[in-house]
């Protein structure tokens, strides 16, 4: 029952879409363990008066036009939008490609290939490889995600009638069983009764997201805008060419013949309120926390995220930078196999090379990650060779003041990194605590056996 397996990432708003990278493996994950269980259920005789299914090819291509719902709403973590998938069931592998234009780009970056978040997704028996902007990605370590054929349910499917799809004739076909951890799933495909080319798949499952302690409804749609059988397709020669595994599960730090000394840095996290802990979180400077934050109001994500609150902190670190972690959820899931050196990127990843990753980025701002392996335990110190970083609160404010200040308009008006009236209003909330110099009141931190634990 698999009608995605292409690693889309086509919505609204870059955050979300990056976001989408790692919740897109997860669906992944999810729908191979579902394709696994469909082994489990017979296979669809035909009866008396059915047509003959359609015989998909081992090898194609197509142009998908995708949609998610999750609950019945349209997502912003998955969205709509276009994608190119080549797949090959005889090599066990697929390769998937989207990008879209980063709405809040500094217009420096207007034209320019930073303007772009490009993403390239391959799967193969033994995983799944993403690479966002330059900057590779493993799936896992388990074998989900991998690639499965998405047209296996149709050994399963029963002919469910004929209708019209878009002006064309088609045939239906539909599996619907329940699957323990699942509930009931059902996926069906739509191919011409003049030739049996598929045209539309839709699959309705359940599954928890990260970060999330229940299951929700989802319903992805696949509209195959164009399609070709077979050949020399796309994806299916030069995209795998320079494919490397290795390059994905083992991202090289900066600076990789020198370690330099520890330093320190102002940090700032906007998180909800009483979740403290900031290993294997994701923070910035001021004005890559401002655009965080701007992106963040500017495409209504901090509703569904439950940001409430913005904390600074000083953060003592190594600055030997390893590949930006994508961290979202509490407890935190992680996007990315850098598990000790402190992670860095262009705010937005709209650096290059690798998401400016070694680089400056001064039209963004900079994003970093803290993995919880290269937190410094008690008695350790960046710079003993034991761990990388650790930090101090110096005050926290409710998101609530910042915006009252006029952050918001400030942001609605200026629309593009790097925010500079929206960084001031930011800057002075953190300043002072009086309300009159623009300033927030500092609100309390964690109880002091919770901040002796984070």
């Amino acid at each position: 029952m698999v009608a995605c397996l292409a690693a889309l990432l086509t919505v609204a708003s870059y955050r979300s879409h990056r976001r989408a990278a790692e919740w897109t493996l997860t669906r992944l994950r999810e729908q191979v363990r579902l394709a696994d269980a469909l082994e489990s259920l017979p296979e669809a005789a035909p009866l008396p008066g059915d047509p003959e299914k359609p015989t998909i090819p081992a090898r194609w291509c197509a142009e998908i036009n995708r949609t998610t719902l999750i609950n019945g709403s349209s997502s912003p973590l998955f969205g709509t939008g276009m994608s190119s998938q080549a797949s090959d069931s005889n090599l066990k592998r697929m390769w998937s490609r989207a990008g879209s234009v980063i709405p809040y780009a500094p217009i420096q970056f207007v034209g320019t290939p930073l303007e772009w978040l490009n993403s390239t997704t391959w799967a193969t028996a033994d995983g799944a490889y993403q690479v966002l902007s330059g900057a590779k990605y493993p799936g896992s370590s388990d074998g989900y995600p991998r690639f499965v054929d998405e047209f296996r349910m149709l050994k399963r499917a029963h002919y469910a009638g004929e209708a019209v799809f878009q002006g064309t004739a088609v045939h239906k076909w539909l599996v619907r069983s329940f699957f323990p951890g699942a509930g009931v799933v059902s996926t069906l495909l739509m191919s011409t009764i003049a030739d049996g080319t598929p045209l539309f798949m839709e699959q309705n499952t359940s599954f928890k997201m990260p970060g999330s302690t229940s299951k929700v409804p989802i319903q992805e749609s696949s509209v195959y805008v164009s399609w070709q059988a077979d050949g020399e397709c796309f994806g299916n020669t030069g995209a795998w060419e320079d494919f490397d595994p290795e390059l994905f599960t083992n991202p090289p730090p900066c600076d990789a013949d020198h370690i330099p000394p520890p330093t320190s840095m102002t940090s700032y996290i906007f998180h909800p309120k009483n979740e403290w802990n900031i290993s294997a979180q994701d923070n910035g400077n001021a004005q890559g926390d401002v655009y965080f934050v701007c992106e963040d109001m500017l495409s209504n994500q901090s509703a569904y995220n439950g940001y409430q609150i913005i904390s600074e902190y000083t953060i003592d670190y190594v600055p030997r930078f390893g590949q930006y972690q994508n961290c979202n959820g509490y407890p935190s899931t992680c996007f990315g196999n850098e598990h000790f050196w402190v992670g860095h990127e262009a705010a937005l990843g709209q650096g290059s090379p690798s998401g400016g990753q070694c680089e400056d980025n001064p039209l963004t701002g900079e994003w970093y990650s803290l993995p919880v392996g290269g937190k410094c335990a008690a008695g350790a110190a960046p710079g003993d060779g034991s761990c990388t970083w650790t930090a101090s609160r110096v005050k926290t404010i409710d998101a609530k003041c910042l915006f009252a200040r006029g952050f918001i308009d400030a942001c609605t008006a200026e629309m593009r990194a790097p925010f500079p009236n929206a960084s001031k209003i930011f800057a002075a909330a953190f300043t002072s605590d009086d309300a009159s110099a623009g300033g927030c009141p500092p609100l309390p931190g964690p109880p002091p056996e919770e901040a002796r634990a984070y």
